[in-house]
């Protein structure tokens, strides 16, 4: 009996532990009234949270930081370490009056901010991985207004150093931060010559609006997600995304301003994956805008080139341009499917279109360097083109990819619709109440089945394996 309630008492000091806490700015004498500098106020609170965590001797979930209901005027840049949960309360704002200086950078590998509006800054968000594995960012239900920059940034830069043994790779971060008081001091970094570099980063942007913002996101990940967004561009407004190796956008609602002195695009591809589905992009005036204006060269990867644009109604006829899918240099895709694209702008536009004349090489640079039993994919392995359903498109290509085109058979799947709240709320399963990973089972195995079919039986279940060898 003794040794229950031991065990009960400890059980709860240790779950205990990972009840969520949080830590309030206002309780570091942030003002939120729009006059006072609450620069060193919010920064005191996201250390203190920062410190809390760490410092703990039980492990703890991560402390949030909550945001009342106010305009917290900033004259520097906030900067979290390694990770940050940031909520705003009612209408919280974060107004920072410079276009030179990033409104909040972290260094880290997790952030989760939601219910926030941010105004002004060069970026309002920025993130620095060091290309850890396994890095999340989820931004929830935010408002951006008038960034100088792309809103929200994440990417990873490096270079060969010369003075390196055997020319490794350095990884450059934006600054170097230096503690300075109760704020930091950020030094700039010598980023001349450095190019994109792998970023294993997941980043979930998700039902915000982006209004008169320079770009709204800009990042080369492992995983980008945005869904459910609005992008209101402005008279410098070069783009609503910039993105690279792996993007994914859902349901997107833009409205975007042309200016002729700008090679503007809704979305400025840097290479990898794009699936775009189930949006609507307008423009003020007509004039139209490339949905997608490749800035790739070439491959530049293993990693393949392609783009799905399915489901949505744009306006990039008559614009200089004149299509649905521009490059600038003269990359291809190795595959690209338009599905059910309306073009509204009452000029046709070109599916594809080079501002560089395409020819074999220019096929063969699009080519990533794979190679299977020690041969390169030939171009006929290489590059499918699909159009199907579209209206406004003229689906002509230029002749060396005419012989690429591969109509689908059938049309592709609707995505499976997001749900709007979690749907693991069900049983919890326990591997050890099935006999899993017990020193006097010799084999699992029978045990998985049983436990992977009650789960099979239990939508939204949790599944609980044990911390150790199975």
């Amino acid at each position: 009996m003794r040794r229950k309630i031991r065990a009960l008492v400890f059980s709860a000091l240790f779950f205990s532990a990972f009840a969520g806490y949080a830590v309030n700015v206002r309780d570091f004498e942030a003002k939120g009234d729009g006059e006072s500098d609450d620069t060193a106020a919010f920064q005191k609170a996201l250390s203190a949270a920062f410190v809390e965590y760490t410092e703990s001797n039980l492990p703890k979930s991560l402390p949030e930081v909550v945001v009342p209901a106010g305009t917290y005027r900033l004259t520097g840049t906030l900067v979290f370490r390694n990770a940050l949960v940031l909520r705003g309360e009612g209408d919280a704002v974060l107004q920072l009056n410079s276009a030179e200086k990033d409104l909040l950078y972290g260094a880290g590998r997790f952030a989760r901010i939601s219910g926030l509006t941010f105004r002004g800054g060069a970026h309002q968000l920025r993130f620095w991985t060091d290309n850890m594995d396994g890095s999340c960012f989820d931004i929830m239900n935010c408002r951006f207004e008038n960034s100088a920059k792309a809103a929200v940034e994440c990417n990873c830069l490096a270079l060969r150093d010369p003075a390196r043994e055997e020319k490794k790779l350095e990884k450059l971060p934006p600054w170097r931060l230096q503690k300075s008081g109760d704020l930091y001091e950020l030094i700039p970094v010598e980023l001349q010559g450095a190019a994109g570099f792998f970023n294993s980063t997941k980043l979930t942007v998700e039902d915000c609006t982006f209004v008169d913002c320079a770009e709204a996101v800009d990042c080369s990940a492992d995983g980008v997600t945005i869904r459910r967004i609005r992008v209101i561009g402005g008279e410098n407004t070069l783009c609503a995304f910039r993105l690279g190796t792996r993007a994914f956008l859902y349901d997107l609602d833009i409205l975007l301003k042309r200016n002729e002195k700008l090679p503007q695009a809704v979305v400025l591809y840097k290479s990898g994956i794009l699936e775009m589905t189930d949006s609507i992009v307008k423009t003020v005036d007509g004039r139209g805008i490339p949905l997608v204006r490749s800035l790739a060269e070439t491959a530049g990867s293993y990693l393949g080139g392609s783009m799905l644009l399915q489901r949505i109604r744009t306006c990039s006829g008559n614009s200089p341009e004149n299509a649905l899918v521009y490059s600038e240099f003269g990359y291809v895709p190795q595959i690209l499917i338009v599905q059910d694209v309306t073009e509204t702008s009452g000029v046709n536009a070109a599916v594809f279109r080079s501002a560089v004349p395409l020819d074999e090489a220019a096929l063969d640079r699009s080519i990533p360097p794979a190679y299977l039993y020690k041969q390169r994919f030939s171009r006929e392995e290489s590059f499918a083109f699909s159009f199907e359903s579209n209206s406004g498109l003229d689906e002509t290509l230029p002749g060396v990819l005419a012989p690429f085109v591969r109509n689908l058979q059938e049309k592709l799947p609707a995505r499976i619709s997001f749900p709007e709240v979690p749907r693991f709320g069900g049983e919890v399963l326990s591997a050890e109440a099935f006999g899993i990973g017990q020193e006097e089972s010799p084999e699992d195995m029978p045990n998985l089945k049983k436990l992977f079919e009650a789960a099979r039986r239990s939508p939204g279940c949790t599944v609980i394996l044990p911390g150790r060898d199975i």
